[in-house]
């Protein structure tokens, strides 16, 4: 089912029930019925959720006590946003507990004493009838104890949960609206753990706070009682009682310290977990698949070292306070300022005044002034020169430390990396609004999607994986491009978003849709595309935080031209073919398993195992323990009686629970049983490669069962030392080229390297023999130093020798620099030359680049070039190509088309045929008379 489509459920039917059907539950019926006669439930038998409990409802009742709770006092309490919110309910529900447990507690007792004075010899006080009375009396508040208990464990769960939604949403909230600083010091494993795992600290103390004060109220009634029956001897238990309380307070303020320690542990292994998970194939192709095992158990190692010091009785207190101060941190933490000036006119604008913008004391944007009102404006300079910094300005992401930002009209976004979610691509189009059918079918023309939608299956109905997995970036990109002119937006402003197409599709979209679609909207263009920038109404170019020049093409003096021809050279090439469903899982199914999945399954099931094997014991013990009861014990027995039926009642409730817990049992086992790449299985020859010759023989792969083909029985060889590109239009085949390479899949047909069989050679000594430079260039939490050689072989001398070769000597301080947040606070060509720095240490034989420059100025991507050819020109080099001129120089060049090779010739060879694909990219590039 696609999660993204609004589904009309039915009305939940305790909405509709009546008191009586309410108290006893038997409005419930009609789900039961459906899972006893039919064993297994379909969505479609959900219910809608009741109205008082859906997230928006919640979050917004406590949004507006939060913001009260701000406006009335200096320092924020989350405990005061609480009671204002929750605490008439809960207070509500507490009295009538005390009032209900009170009367039960003392008419239970009460009328024990009388049926047991029935049974006293010679006794005349209770007659027959009284003593009948008072038995269904005994039983009546026994049953309506029963049904009370129940309900009131449904509302007090149900408040529970009310509260944790409430939270949720508010952090998700909260999330949205972080700074890049406050996100690089609050990372997603934070967030992460605190949705998780530190809200359900609310629902417990919810579930047993009243018993805290009411069971005060009860000892002290029960004290009295028993001082009337006893005396002074009633004292000694309620002193024992006044001395075991301080202790146990010291014990819980300690907990909590404890708590705290253990959660930023948490927090720690959970950021490892998250990384790993989400660039899992990043760290295969690296192979360092170790590394990240033996960082998540070093982080797991610190938290047992803590957890075992504290004792087994924690308080629920302590981990409420606990919870409390981190979500209070996030609360705290600074919001995105609202955009209070953006209204809707007709006509909107853009005022930059002397505006200069840092981030932790690191100027990024100085001096900066411009204003834009119509048309298309380009915005174009090399890496790291505040190209993204200026559109996160505008959008308020960034708050300038000096001049003035204006902007006045609605804003829609492109960021350069695509933003994915799971469900259909026609829901990551509209975004959960309206559906305008005109609009949606306008925009997917203009966008190039009505191609790959054809060949998908199901249409525009396919169901996208998490971040995109079944499509190819440039498909993404175009997804992420149609989201946001589906918004009917004053002013849009595009990061970057075509360097992911093709030649023909990026020729195509900017006419259509940029030039086309958007001609009467304000349009804001990062692009280093020449042809864009001639054709652009105003002319940003930007350089170390500054705008150069900002004027009309035509109005551009000679040396800025100059610089700009250098800049941006040429069109860009496209990007990738499908990569399986099955590669991973959503990574946010993937991090709940690894917390609140395996944490339920052995804190639960640790529990329950108890109840299994009490419960023969405690029957037998019973059994020998009734055999002398005497006639004088009658009263203990009705006693024991009552007893045992609220111990079935939890029983009930705890096998029930048992049951529903077995699904983290089953989804833990579901992953135990995947199966696993043999890394260590294989030879490992020694010196190997030392040529670097590759052969493809009838290799095909597909990702899926019952899926189409991606390779269909291609063949090639690459000889030793030779440089090949590989080009093909989006989902041709390309990088699938590269997975077969690494192993990623199992394939059909055979690889060899220098003439043995990968297949036989150790998964993980083949990865660390391969060097790649990925489409997608990733950072991981640590240093600048474990980032390039994670493993520790190499001296600090040779890892500053690689920074050096790329250019980023300057802009690193230290290799112990802190790298956050998949290293945010570096732009996407830093960390492409960070990612090159790692293959240039490790001096393997065999290099490939896959679409390494997509992100990239032209300039950046020249520079990459120069560098690979000095420092790998004796190695075997495969470049999957996204810039035609990169692969003009390469020895062969591959022509990919729906998994099969149309063409494998030098370019010189290939150029001369007038019908050939190679020849038709290359003339739609404008590149055919620099080549000739």
């Amino acid at each position: 089912m696609d999660h993204g489509e609004k589904e009309d459920r039915k009305r939940h039917p305790w909405e509709r029930a009546n008191l009586l059907s309410r108290i006893t539950f038997f409005y419930t019926r009609g789900l039961f019925w459906r899972a006893y006669s039919r064993k297994k439930l379909e969505e479609d038998d959900l219910y809608e959720v009741a109205s008082c409990y859906k997230s928006q409802k919640l979050g917004d009742e406590l949004e507006e006590h939060v913001k009260d709770d701000l406006n009335s006092h200096k320092t924020p309490s989350i405990y005061r946003m609480l009671w204002s919110c929750y605490g008439k309910e809960y207070t509500f529900i507490g009295i009538m507990q005390l009032i209900m447990r009170t009367i039960i507690v003392m008419t239970i007792p009460m009328t024990l004493s009388k049926l047991v004075l029935y049974f006293e010899p010679g006794q005349t006080e209770i007659t027959k009838e009284g003593a009948y009375f008072y038995a269904v009396l005994l039983i009546s508040t026994n049953l309506i104890n029963i049904i009370y208990t129940h309900n009131y464990m449904l509302t007090i769960t149900a408040l529970g949960i009310k509260v944790r939604t409430a939270f949720c949403s508010l952090m998700y909230r909260k999330a949205l609206r972080l700074t890049p600083h406050a996100l690089s010091d609050i990372t997603m494993g934070k967030i992460v753990t605190l949705m998780t795992k530190d809200v359900g600290a609310f629902e417990m103390i919810i579930l047993y706070g009243n018993d805290v004060w009411i069971g005060f109220v009860q000892a002290g009634i029960a004290c009295y009682l028993i001082y009337r029956k006893m005396g002074v001897a009633a004292f000694v238990g309620v002193g024992f009682f006044l001395v075991v309380m301080p202790i146990q307070i010291f014990i819980g303020k300690q907990a909590s310290a404890l708590r705290m320690k253990t959660g930023k542990k948490t927090d720690e292994r959970l950021q490892i977990i998250q990384e790993a998970i989400s660039a899992i194939k990043i760290v295969k192709l690296f192979g360092w698949e170790d590394y990240f095992k033996s960082k998540i158990l070093e982080a797991r190692k610190l938290r047992h070292a803590l957890s075992v010091i504290i004792p087994l009785g924690i308080t629920q207190s302590a981990e409420l306070h606990a919870a409390v101060e981190r979500i209070g941190n996030l609360l705290k933490a600074e919001d995105i300022p609202r955009n209070n000036s953006e209204t809707i006119e007709v006509r909107p604008k853009i005022i930059m005044k002397e505006v200069s913008v840092s981030t932790r004391q690191t100027e990024i944007l100085k001096n900066v002034s411009l204003v834009i009102e119509s048309g298309l404006t380009i915005i174009t300079g090399p890496v790291g020169s505040g190209k993204t910094t200026l559109l996160h300005t505008l959008l308020k992401t960034f708050s300038p430390v000096e001049g003035i930002v204006s902007v006045t009209g609605r804003i829609s976004y492109v960021p350069q990396e695509p933003w994915i979610f799971p469900s259909t691509l026609k829901q990551n189009i509209v975004f959960g609004g309206k559906l305008d059918q005109v609009r949606y079918e306008e925009v997917l023309r203009v966008c190039a999607l009505n191609y790959d939608i054809g060949f998908f299956k199901g249409g525009d109905s396919l169901i996208i994986g998490d971040k995109g997995i079944n499509l190819s970036k440039g498909q993404k990109a175009r997804i992420n491009l149609a989201r946001a002119i589906y918004k009917d937006s004053d002013i849009y402003l595009l990061d970057d978003c075509l360097t992911a197409l093709d030649a023909r599709v990026k020729d195509y979209v900017f006419k259509e849709c940029i030039r086309g679609f958007l001609r009467k909207k304000l349009c804001i263009l990062v692009s280093h595309d020449v042809e864009f920038i001639k054709e652009s109404d105003q002319l940003v170019v930007m350089e170390n935080g500054t705008i150069k020049s900002f004027s009309k093409y035509t109005e551009v003096s000679g040396t800025n031209r100059e610089y700009i021809s250098n800049e941006t050279k040429e069109n860009d090439k496209m990007e990738e073919s499908d990569v399986a469903k099955h590669d991973i899982k959503e990574d946010n199914e993937e991090t709940q398993l690894l917390t609140s999945e395996i944490d339920s399954a052995k804190r639960n099931i640790y529990h329950e195992q108890q109840c299994i094997f009490y419960m023969p014991t405690g029957r037998n013990l019973q059994r020998l323990d009734t055999s002398n009861t005497t006639v004088g014990n009658v009263g203990l027995a009705i006693t024991q009686s009552f007893m045992l039926s609220g111990l079935v009642q939890y029983g009930i409730r705890q096998w029930a629970d048992l049951e529903n817990k077995m699904t983290s049992v089953e989804r833990v086992l579901e992953y135990t049983t995947t199966s696993r790449e043999l890394k260590n299985v294989g030879s490992r020859p020694r010196d190997w490669p030392t040529r670097g010759k590759i052969k493809y023989e009838n290799v095909s792969l597909l990702y899926r069962k019952s899926a189409t083909r991606v390779l269909k029985d291609i063949s090639f060889t690459v000889e030793p030392g030779q440089k090949i590109g590989i080009i093909g239009r989006t989902g041709a085949g390309k990088t699938s080229i590269i997975s077969t390479l690494f192993r990623l899949y199992s394939f059909e047909g055979k690889i060899t390297i220098d003439d043995i069989d990968i297949t036989e050679i150790s998964l993980e000594y083949l990865r660390n023999k391969i060097s790649i430079i990925p489409q997608d260039p990733i950072l991981f939490t640590g240093t600048i130093r474990s980032n390039i050689d994670p493993k520790g072989f190499y001296t600090d001398v040779e890892i500053w020798s690689a920074i050096e070769k790329v250019t980023l000597s300057r802009s690193i301080a230290s290799l112990d620099s802190k790298v956050s947040d998949s290293g945010s606070h570096f732009s996407a060509g830093q960390r492409q030359l960070l990612c090159l720095a790692r293959a240039i240490i490790n001096n393997n034989n065999i290099i490939v680049l896959d679409e390494a420059t997509a992100n990239m100025d032209d300039d950046t991507g020249v520079l990459i070039h120069e560098k690979i050819e000095q420092n790998f020109s004796s190695c075997t080099i495969i470049t999957v190509a996204h810039r035609l001129c990169s692969v003009l120089k390469s020895d062969k060049i591959m022509v990919i088309e729906d998994g099969r090779i149309m063409e494998y010739d030098r370019p010189s060879v290939l150029l001369k045929d007038s019908k050939g694909l190679f020849r038709e990219m290359v003339e739609k590039a404008g590149l055919l008379e620099i080549e000739e």
